[in-house]
């Protein structure tokens, strides 16, 4: 096991936790077509399992045309969520993130995950024919 310093604090980290973190991170946030369709084919579902967010107007100042920041501030699997982030909201350009927006959908990391289990299996079922 590995000791890694963050800030100033020391963490013990194994090497496949590590490779889990960026395989989970690299997964939920893949950009390839397909996923992105099959998460807007679910859209509605993730929004069922989000937090609806209300967002003042100096937060969205802050963080205008910027919507990783703003996921990032909001929450820690922001890696993670940011393509199902942008899919519920109907963010297709950062430009759309801005002072117009007055409330925002914060997927679950849970759900996304079993997505994503679905995506593979019926992906790997569909390669297989």
């Amino acid at each position: 096991m590995s000791t890694i310093m963050i800030s100033d604090t020391t963490r013990n980290i194994s090497y496949a936790d590590t490779l889990n973190s960026v395989t989970k991170r690299e997964t939920l946030n893949d950009s390839s077509e397909a996923w992105i369709q099959y998460l807007r084919d679910h859209r509605k579902l993730i929004r069922e399992h989000s937090d609806h967010v209300a967002v003042e107007m100096s937060t969205m100042i802050k963080y205008k045309y910027r919507p990783r920041k703003y996921l990032s501030s909001v929450n820690t699997s922001y890696i993670e969520l940011e393509t199902a982030f942008r899919v519920a909201n109907r963010f297709y350009s950062d430009e759309e993130f801005n002072e117009n927006v007055t409330d925002v959908y914060i997927p679950n990391i849970n759900y996304i995950t079993e997505l994503r289990k679905m995506y593979t299996t019926v992906n790997s079922r569909s390669n297989k024919l």
